[in-house]
């Protein structure tokens, strides 16, 4: 996700860059994209990070991290 060959190829350098980790639906899940979040977060480019699931119902909870 913070490869300048990966997640952030192409992006132009004063770019914000949000990244979403999507089907976040268990515990388990959302555990996992906390961890996601904060070793990501440790890229400087890397502004904020939000988990759910797109496809959820509108009630699902989401969580996002910030820089």
């Amino acid at each position: 996700l913070t490869s300048e060959r990966g997640g952030l190829k192409n992006a132009p350098g004063r770019a914000r860059v949000a990244v979403l980790v999507n089907k976040d639906e268990s515990d388990a899940q959302r555990e996992s994209a906390g961890r996601i979040a904060h070793c990501v977060l440790r890229e400087p480019r890397v502004d904020r990070v939000a988990s759910g699931a797109l496809l959820g119902a509108p009630d699902e909870s989401w969580e996002v991290w910030s820089a």
